[in-house]
C-alpha cells in the first residue's frame, strides 16, 4: 500500500508483521509501532524485529503517557523515537521524516 511517499507495509498485530517481514524481500526502513497492543506490545515487537532486520529504526507510538516510556529505553537512542496521540498526519510523517533522517547511511 502506498501513503504519501512512502511503500507501507500494514499489520494488524505484533505476530502478523513478523510474518510479513519475514515474506517480504524488499527493505524495511522503519518500524512505526504502539507500545500497548494486545498478544505482542511494541517493545516486544521492535525487539523481534530487530533480529530480523537489526539495523531498522523503530518510532514508537502512545497514547498513554504513564506507560510511554516502559522498555523502550533498552532501544538506546532509539528510545527517544517516541510520538504521543493523538496526532495527525502531518505530524507523524514529520516524525518519520526525523527518525529517518537520523539514521546513519
Amino acid at each position: 500500500m502506498r501513503r504519501g511517499r512512502y511503500h507501507v507495509l500494514e499489520a494488524a498485530s505484533g505476530p502478523e508483521a513478523l510474518a510479513l517481514w519475514d515474506d517480504h524481500d524488499g527493505p524495511v526502513h522503519l518500524l512505526l509501532t504502539d507500545v500497548v497492543m494486545p498478544t505482542m506490545n511494541g517493545v516486544d515487537l521492535a525487539a523481534a524485529a530487530g533480529s530480523i532486520r537489526a539495523e531498522m529504526p523503530v518510532l514508537f507510538m502512545s497514547g498513554h503517557p504513564e506507560r510511554a516510556g516502559v522498555g523502550i529505553d533498552r532501544f538506546g537512542s532509539q528510545g527517544a523515537n517516541l510520538i504521543m496521540k493523538p496526532f495527525t498526519p502531518d505530524a507523524v510523517v514529520a516524525r518519520i521524516n526525523d527518525v529517518l533522517a537520523q539514521k546513519p547511511g
